[in-house]
Parts: structure tokens; sequence; C-alpha cells
């Protein structure tokens, strides 16, 4: 039975004040930094700007509904609890994904298939994009990490989704964080599931999966509350000698973005760096190939994210062009006290993506010089 819904959207802490349900305050509102791409040659400090970070929080919600691969929650009386549409200031962010059609600060529209299944209790660490490797770290694991640490909740069991329980990569981690030996309930990709008792952690990053046609991407629209990114680093990281010069290739993804990936993968090769495929490596091979890297390279994607196991003293070549503003790796990069390097491409070739996932070409002789002066330094 198909079913629609028109909502009105709500934050979880006006939802709680309304039912006078449990809201328990971790951290008060603050700035957080965003450290910027820095394409300078010489640098040595992280550039960044300040903006404010919402409360992190978490709240017991009663009798609500949740949607597998989905970011909301809604109840039986017309409600969607759901922030991210408040921290949408341009009213720029597409946050319709899955099961959600429409969202903005006052409505979200849902269609999903009965029947709705019971569950007693969980703490919810599902969300649209949980197939993702970035995303994975920064919705699921983060929040994985940061619940280990709030005792009155140990034995609460875990809501997964599917995907990351059929992604053996994922399992793998999720087992190996999963310390107090929690429950795996698992759900299923659109189904719909009444929980008695929800417990749900607040976002520790802030940004767009999609933005809308005719707007452009600004650094400003991510930013990673530290918290979350130190926590994954800290629970999974390895003490190593780091000695390995690892170029991340994405020549089997299915959009590469660099055009002349094989002669820039030549010359990093030639300049004595492993060319590595992370996606086809099991994690404890990863965690051990990443905190062994002295630097790591490659093209902006999400196989950087790796670089939340590395070392503090490792440094990061990223090719992205200045065209493309987004600081997701420079944002890690920099709470973790990484050195970061960017070289500029020029957008070249367009794809059926978004602009900031279309293809770029790096200047071959530049890279060249670069290379040769970074490593005489």
């Amino acid at each position: 039975m198909s079913i629609e819904k028109k909502l009105k959207t709500i934050s979880c802490k006006e939802y709680c004040n309304i039912h006078n349900f449990k809201y328990s305050l971790q951290q008060k509102e603050d700035y957080q930094k965003i450290y910027l791409p820095d394409y300078r040659e010489n640098t040595k400090d992280n550039n960044y700007i300040e903006v404010k970070y919402p409360e992190v929080y978490i709240a017991e919600l009663n009798n609500v509904n949740i949607i597998g691969e989905n970011y909301i929650i809604f109840d039986d009386k017309n409600y969607c609890i759901y922030d991210m549409p408040f921290n949408d200031d341009e009213n720029k962010f597409d946050l319709k994904c899955n099961n959600t059609t429409y969202v903005d600060k006052n409505i979200t529209c849902i269609n999903y298939n009965g029947p709705i299944e019971n569950i007693d209790e969980g703490i919810m660490l599902i969300g649209a994009c949980s197939y993702n490797f970035s995303h994975f770290h920064t919705e699921v694991v983060s929040k994985l990490c940061f619940i280990n640490g709030i005792n009155e909740y140990d034995n609460v069991p875990i809501l997964i989704d599917e995907i990351c329980i059929k992604t053996s990569r994922f399992l793998e981690e999720l087992e190996m964080l999963n310390k107090n030996v929690r429950k795996i309930v698992i759900l299923k990709k659109g189904s719909v599931y009444n929980i008695k008792k929800l417990i749900y952690i607040s976002d520790l990053g802030i940004y767009p999966f999609q933005i809308k046609e005719g707007y452009l991407l600004k650094n400003k629209d991510c930013v990673f509350n530290s918290l979350g990114i130190k926590l994954i680093n800290e629970n999974l990281s390895i003490k190593s000698n780091i000695f390995r010069k690892l170029f991340i290739s994405r020549r089997t993804s299915g959009n590469p973005r660099l055009e002349n990936q094989n002669n820039v993968e030549q010359i990093f090769a030639d300049n004595g760096y492993e060319i590595i495929f992370p996606e086809l490596m099991s994690f404890v091979e990863k965690l051990k190939l990443f905190s062994e890297a002295k630097i790591i390279a490659g093209v902006y994607g999400a196989g950087f994210t790796n670089i939340l196991f590395a070392n503090n003293n490792v440094k990061i070549i990223c090719i992205q062009p200045k065209a493309i503003e987004w600081p997701w790796i420079s944002n890690i990069a920099g709470i973790l006290r990484q050195q970061c390097y960017f070289l500029d491409a020029l957008l070249s070739k367009e794809t059926p993506f978004r602009y900031y996932q279309n293809s770029f070409k790096l200047d071959e002789e530049y890279l060249r010089k670069f290379l040769n002066q970074f490593e005489g330094d």
C-alpha cells in the first residue's frame, strides 16, 4: 500500500519542548572552524573561517517513525522532525532524497509503502547516504563513537541501514567500533519502522547532499563539528612508522573526474608514489596503509575520507579546481592538524552530474614542478 504524507517540518528541540521529551545538551552552540582549501605552494598553516555551529544534543523520542536510508523522523500527528532545513540560510539545499520528495522549513513531503514494522528501542544511526564512504563516516561512524562515551545508552541496540551490513568494509568497521557489543537492528531501504523509544543524536556535520540548480557551493556550506572527526581518529587511527607515499586513484569510479588521470598517475608513480584503490581493500588493510602514509595525494572525492585514519604528521596533496568551493578534505585535515596542499585544475568537460562533479584537467608540467619543489622541501 503506497502512502503519501505532507508533514509540518519542525526542529527536534522544538518537538521535544512540545511533547516534554528528554533533550540532553552535550555541547552548547559555538563557533567551529571551516578549514579552507589552500592553493599556496608553501603553506604552513591551515586557513580557516569561523561559523556558528548549533547545539549538539541527544534526544529521546517516543512513538515516532523512521524510514530505512532516510534522514527524517515523523510521527502520527503530521510532524516531521528534521533539523537540516533550519540550517539552510539561503534556501539552496536540495534535501529531497529517497522517500523524501520535498523539504523546506515549513513542510516535508514523503511517500512510502506500508505496513509499518515495530521496534521497541534503538539508537538512530541511519541516513539517506549511508552507502557512501564519506557520509558513512561523518553521519554513522562519528555518532557511534560519540554514543560509545555515553554510559546511559550502553545496552540500547543500534539501528543500522542494511547497505552498511552488506558492505563488508563497513561491517568490519562497525564490528570494531561496537565496543559494547550492542545488538544491531538492520533497517531495509524504504521500509518504515515505528520506534517506541528512539535515541537521536544531532548532526556532527552540516552539509547538503545536493544543492538546487542555479546555486553555487560555498565553503560555509560544509562544516564539521571537530568533536566527531577527532573521535573517529582517536578510535581508529594506528600509531605507525610513516614512510609511504600514496596516490588515491579514481580510475575505477563511475566518475573519475580527472581527464588526464593516466598521465597524472604516471607522474606520481615516477616520483615514488604507490597508486592505490582503497575501495578494493578490506577495512583492516586500509587502516594499516593510511596509518603508514607520510604523503597522501589524489583527486578530491570520497577516497580522501581515509585521511581520518592517518597520522597528524601526514602531508596531503589534493587536486581540486579552485572553481569548486568544497572544503570537505581541508576540513578533516585541518581538524586533525594535517598539512594540506591543493592543486588547481581547469574545469573542462560537462557531465550528467552537477557542476562540482564535472571533469577537469591538471597541468602536467605544473604538477612536475610542484612535486620537484615539494620533495625538495
